[in-house]
């Protein structure tokens, strides 16, 4: 098994424990229940895209590509609709839970292409 899930999951653990300090803490006013639940999706929707990802570097290039991109749509696609939800029901919250969903995107997004790219070059 790849190594991938666990750092995927202490990973989230970690933003996990971050988070809830930060926000217990220093940014209790800011704190909306939906962070968790934000975090375990994009950590669950990371998992999946490499997973699909991951299964197709093993074949040509041309696989790869129509993977990585396939993945990376739907994944947007995905987020997307999370977060249209969670904004269509609670409209009050939307810069606070826009700016936190970004930064684990971002935070998840740099360690999928930093994991793809370490087992592409174990693969060489």
């Amino acid at each position: 098994m790849d190594k991938f899930y666990l750092r995927l999951l202490i990973l989230t653990l970690t933003l996990a424990a971050i988070i809830a300090a930060v926000f217990l803490t220093v940014l209790q006013q800011f704190y909306l229940s939906i962070f968790p639940f934000a975090l375990g999706f994009v950590a669950l929707i990371t998992g999946l895209v490499y997973w699909l990802v991951s299964r197709s570097m093993d074949k040509k290039f041309v696989r790869f590509s129509n993977a990585f991109l396939s993945a990376t749509t739907l994944k947007l696609f995905a987020f997307l609709i999370f977060i249209g939800i969670y904004l269509f029901l609670r409209r009050e919250n939307a810069f606070i839970f826009t700016t936190f969903f970004f930064c684990i995107y971002i935070v998840f997004s740099v360690f999928e292409i930093k994991q793809l790219l370490l087992r592409n070059k174990k693969k060489k």
